[in-house]
């Protein structure tokens, strides 16, 4: 019965040609494929099953090559591709066990024939059909990891050049099936325990790594869009309290995203100098962050940022965010020189006025205090001391007047009293230092 139904099936494939396209050649080859089919299920021999599904597979790349590869995503077309090439992936699992088991050489053959059929197989809405085509290679495992490498680099390659098209969420979603592949076959938790080809796994290693990094890369530049978008929304609202708002979600977004650049293994500088000189703009131009160590932190951000265009993409340098990271550099030095200028001017009036009163028992009585009774947190020599009170009495004089403050320790001693009052006498002299220290500070 199967030599009937296999020559029968010959008899169709007979009537077919390569170059066919009427309705009528097709027709006989889907007629032929289940006499050979019937034949292979009803073979008691390997051999016997072999040469029909030999047949069987020359049938099918036939049906295959009839569809042009430029028309694949067709409504017309895509059904019958994606039958086609799953039907032909699984027999080509059993001419391969078949070519083993009978070693005629021919086992390659099959193999780089599924590995084309996995490369050229449609991506795009493609569902759950790669998968099953490759479970069909599950009992041979090199081959089966080999395939499903095959499978994850094609979406990798094709969610990098529809990333490249600057169409995110299409790319993003392309590029997560890496993730649900890696999922579905226990990848991250199985990898290092299989026995495979070294090769083969260090291949699916690379792709996971690489779909990871684009993933998360792509996931950034989300949390940055979303904040360049809070900023013109900002440029636009009118109502304080909603400026406010949108400022504080973008400040969120960079911040967000920044966190994420830190993680990746593989930094990408130029989203980290879009993050930097963002949050820089914010801190400095919307929020007036304006305290040293703020200074400090945002000069540092436009730093990086402003080095990065200039050492590695130069054609961004009319981009609004490095021309306002320059302007915020400006700014800051000019503020930092202005405070180091104002700090020595004040240093020296302070010096000078002190100067005048040195014959004065009361400057006395301050290093008498300071030797004797040096506040918590520096050494009790008194080299060491007047070397500090000669670069900074106003700090060590409004701490000791709140070390023996009556009010924030009513139980001195009577001792403690006697010194707060000497303390106090001080503290009164240099009174007006404070204050045009203080309103000079404030300015």
């Amino acid at each position: 019965m199967s030599d009937e139904n296999r020559e029968k099936g010959k008899q169709f494939l007979g009537k077919y040609s390569i170059n066919a396209k009427n309705i009528e050649n097709e027709w006989n080859l889907n007629k032929a494929v289940p006499l050979f089919q019937e034949s292979i299920n009803l073979s008691k021999d390997d051999k016997d099953c072999y040469e029909s599904s030999k047949l069987l597979q020359e049938t099918f790349e036939k049906l295959y090559s009839l569809i042009p590869k430029d028309k694949i995503n067709n409504e017309e077309n895509y059904p019958k591709f994606i039958w086609y090439n799953k039907r032909l992936m699984e027999i080509l699992s059993n001419n391969i066990k078949y070519s083993k088991d009978f070693d005629d050489g021919k086992e390659e053959s099959y193999l780089n024939l599924a590995k084309k059929l996995i490369k050229e197989f449609p991506l795009e809405n493609a569902g759950e059909n790669p998968y099953e085509m490759i479970e069909s290679f599950k009992n041979s495992s090199d081959i089966y990891y080999e395939l499903i490498s095959i499978l994850m680099n094609n979406y990798l390659n094709e969610g990098i050049k529809i990333y490249n098209s600057n169409n995110l969420s299409k790319a993003r979603n392309t590029i997560y099936t890496i993730t649900d592949i890696t999922i579905r076959y226990k990848l991250n938790e199985n990898l290092d325990i299989l026995t495979i080809n070294k090769d083969i796994k260090n291949e699916l290693k690379n792709i996971i790594d690489e779909g990871n990094f684009y993933y998360n890369k792509i996931n950034i530049e989300f949390e940055i869009k979303k904040g360049i978008n809070s900023l013109k929304q900002y440029d636009e609202d009118e109502d304080d309290d909603d400026k406010k708002d949108d400022a504080t979600s973008a400040l969120t977004y960079f911040r967000n995203a920044y966190k994420e650049i830190e993680k990746m293994k593989k930094k990408d500088n130029k989203l980290e100098a879009i993050c930097l000189s963002n949050i820089s703009i914010i801190m400095w131009k919307i929020f007036n962050y304006n305290n040293t160590n703020r200074m400090n932190q945002i000069k540092d951000y436009v730093n990086i940022a402003i080095n990065y265009v200039r050492n590695n993409s130069p054609n961004l340098n009319n981009e609004k965010w490095y021309i306002e990271s320059c302007n915020i550099l400006d700014d800051i030095n000019k503020r930092i020189q202005m405070r180091d200028d104002f700090e020595k001017d004040d240093e020296g009036k302070i010096l000078k006025e002190l100067n005048d009163i040195a014959n004065d028992s009361h400057i006395k009585f301050i290093k008498f205090i300071l030797d004797k009774y040096p506040y918590k947190g520096y050494k009790k020599t008194s080299e060491d001391i007047n070397t500090k009170f000669n670069k900074n009495p106003l700090s060590y004089v409004r701490n000791l007047v709140i070390k023996y403050h009556p009010d924030r320790y009513p139980k001195n001693t009577e001792e403690d009293k006697k010194k707060f009052v000497i303390i106090h006498e001080i503290s009164s002299i240099l009174n007006n230092f404070y204050v045009y220290y203080d309103e000079l500070k404030n300015q």
